[in-house]
């Protein structure tokens, strides 16, 4: 949800035994009360319907169950009009959960 001329830049950084990973953008943003549903399965905020974008809401869904799945972890940081943070962090080795 990066509008034309806006920009999206990817950072990876080793944190020596997981590696964190910024998706950022110049994007429309998040509500702070709407961060807390945006990896719930067929979520799709208001402002993002009024885009006309298609999808199901899934896409964010999918991705915190493969990262999830990966003993890793998710969030984002986001301020409407100005855009988000997706943050991510996998560890190098996988460890089987008990």
């Amino acid at each position: 949800y990066t509008l034309p001329g806006g920009s999206i830049t990817v950072e990876i950084i080793n944190l020596g035994d997981s590696a964190k990973t910024v998706v950022a953008d110049t994007g429309i943003g998040i509500k702070k009360e709407d961060i807390n549903v945006i990896f719930d399965r067929y979520k799709r905020l208001e402002v993002i319907l009024d885009y006309k974008q298609a999808g199901a809401g899934l896409g964010l869904a999918i991705v915190k169950h493969i990262i999830d799945s990966h003993n890793g972890r998710i969030w984002v940081e986001s301020h409407v009009g100005k855009g988000s943070n997706f943050i991510f962090t996998l560890p190098f080795s996988l460890r089987r959960r008990s």
